[in-house]
């Protein structure tokens, strides 16, 4: 079985829960860990030197052979709607080139935070896990809570399975 995991937080980030479930479902299936990558972060990352290049590169071989590692391009995250919207699509475009070329179509999907409903219409037939591992109306102010309460509600509408990393959470 194949899991595309979609994580809010970069691999390479400190490590938190995204990461330890990826690894744990990585022993007994094909998990790909998707995280868009910024092109700041990229330009970021290329501009390393020695050993510090080196380190970051081979932090993901570490792992196992079957977590793999998709990150599509996307332009700097800066809450501009309009860039928002373009990443959204360019990552979309992306996504569905990559689910047909490397045929996983049939794999479950595993979200873990309110904006990626974006990618629902993409896996309309497939097994939808959406992880709650935090109140995310409580880390963004303004007309951005609204959005994120309903992105959720639209994840947890068409999920087949939900967890909650908390009591509170399962309750709300």
């Amino acid at each position: 079985m194949k899991i595309l995991y979609f994580s809010p937080i970069d691999w390479n980030f400190i490590i938190q829960r995204p990461q330890h479930l990826a690894r744990e479902l990585s022993r007994h299936h094909d998990v790909i860990y998707i995280y868009p990558l910024s092109l700041k972060t990229l330009l970021g990352n290329l501009s390393m030197k020695g050993n510090k290049r080196d380190e970051f590169r081979s932090a993901r071989r570490k792992i196992n052979a079957r977590l793999k590692f998709y990150q599509p391009l996307i332009l700097p995250q800066a809450r501009i709607h309009f860039l928002d919207r373009i990443n959204k699509a360019t990552c979309k475009v992306r996504l569905r080139r990559k689910i047909f070329k490397e045929k996983l179509g049939d794999s479950i999907v595993w979200f873990n935070h309110p904006h990626q409903a974006s990618y629902l219409p993409l896996f309309k037939d497939r097994f939808i896990c959406y992880d709650c591992m935090d109140n995310w109306t409580d880390f963004d102010l303004g007309r951005e809570k609204e959005l994120i309460k309903e992105e959720e509600n639209h994840i947890l509408s068409k999920a087949d399975v939900v967890f909650a990393s908390s009591e509170l959470l399962l309750e709300r």
